[in-house]
């Protein structure tokens, strides 16, 4: 059983992530298709359907997330995407082809795929599914709205923040010379 303060935290951090991963690519369909295309998993002509399906259905599992009755769906979904773009990653990294964009940031900015991406994304749908068990019978409290918002604001900022540092050292390993 899932304290409900924690599952609704969970939720809403997630809601933000999906928010932000659909719309960046709703905003530029043709850059995400190529991404798609690149990682030449699907037929040619389903790429377009893919890249137009995808981003309204992480749209839709970012509003479903914040709804009542519908976030143990939702975070089934999350996490099943998550598992699904893990294992994109996976199959092009196991053939060998690390210089695929992940298509995680958007159009104006390109990151690799890479191994840590592929756990980060086992991590995460972990974390989603969380929100999906049956939640305790314990009355929600004034603290727990407050404890929710700084929740969801501090693992919107260390997400954030470790990913920033990621690809700072990804750029550092990528000059001439480095290793680190």
């Amino acid at each position: 059983m899932l304290d409900p303060a924690l599952g609704v935290l969970i939720a809403i951090a997630f809601a933000v992530l999906y928010a932000q991963a659909g719309w960046h690519k709703l905003y530029a369909p043709a850059e995400f298709a190529a991404v798609l295309e690149a990682y030449a998993l699907l037929p040619e002509a389903a790429v377009p359907v893919a890249a137009r399906l995808l981003p309204v259905l992480e749209l839709a599992v970012a509003v479903a997330l914040c709804l009542p009755g519908s976030f143990r769906p939702a975070a089934i979904a999350a996490a099943a995407l998550l598992l699904l773009y893990a294992l994109a990653m996976g199959i092009n990294l196991a053939r060998g082809r690390h210089d695929l964009d992940c298509g995680c940031l958007g159009p104006y900015r390109r990151r690799r795929v890479s191994g840590w991406m592929v756990v980060r994304n086992i991590v995460l749908a972990t974390t989603v599914a969380l929100a999906a068990l049956p939640r305790t019978d314990r009355s929600w409290s004034s603290s727990d709205a407050w404890t929710v918002t700084a929740g969801v604001l501090v693992a919107v900022l260390l997400y954030s923040a470790i990913d920033r540092l990621i690809a700072e050292r990804d750029r550092y390993r990528a000059q001439p010379g480095m290793t680190a």
